[in-house]
């Protein structure tokens, strides 16, 4: 499966950008100029990053189904109907539904669970009281 991803960069001056990057790494070019007309708006950097994340949907169910859009539209054909189902069926689940995000979240899962810190933890240290550590203290001189 193709994994095309929404990228979210924020520059030294605190600009937020979204990028949408195919397989290689590289952006896609339509979807950078898509995404530039957006900031030119003033749209939000959150509004922009959902549209990226839209378009990024749009091009992995795309390349699954081996679908060149841009080929299409030339002629002036779209999708057909038993396709334009297909991604409505699939956009109907959560990102956590997929199983492109199932495969990431077990790659960067970092939630840690409690109790196996408290089974790894040693005994609890004894309390001291600090009256007591300074009679020891005094005694030792």
């Amino acid at each position: 499966m193709a994994e095309f991803i929404a990228k979210r960069v924020r520059f030294q001056n605190g600009e937020h950008h979204s990028v949408l990057t195919r397989p290689g790494g590289l952006p896609v070019h339509e979807a950078a100029l898509y995404l530039a007309r957006h900031r030119k708006r003033g749209l939000a950097a959150n509004s922009i990053h959902s549209v990226c994340r839209v378009l990024a949907f749009l091009y992995r169910e795309l390349a699954q189904a081996n679908i060149d859009l841009l080929e299409r539209i030339r002629p002036g054909q779209f999708l057909t109907a038993p396709e334009l189902n297909r991604l409505a069926e699939a956009a109907q689940y959560g990102v956590d539904d997929s199983e492109h995000a199932e495969k990431e979240g077990q790659r960067s899962r970092k939630v840690i669970d409690i109790k196996r810190i408290r089974m790894r933890r040693g005994p609890a240290a004894v309390d001291v009281k600090a009256v007591s550590e300074a009679r020891r203290s005094a005694t030792d001189l």
